[in-house]
């Protein structure tokens, strides 16, 4: 049986590359949750970003 995942804030040391934990701990600075949003058509979104460009 693997060993449980530990969560923790901020890692003692980083990771070298090839440690067997180096997934798991890439996919944890991956989560992020969305807070708010706002829905718009495809013109409006097209329009905005040859606006930005």
């Amino acid at each position: 049986m693997p060993a449980p995942v530990k969560v923790i804030a901020q890692p003692d040391a980083p990771l070298p590359y090839g440690h067997p934990n180096i997934g798991t701990f890439l996919a944890s600075q991956l989560v992020r949750r969305l807070q708010s949003f706002r829905v718009v058509s495809l013109d409006e979104l097209l329009n905005d970003l040859a606006a930005a460009s």
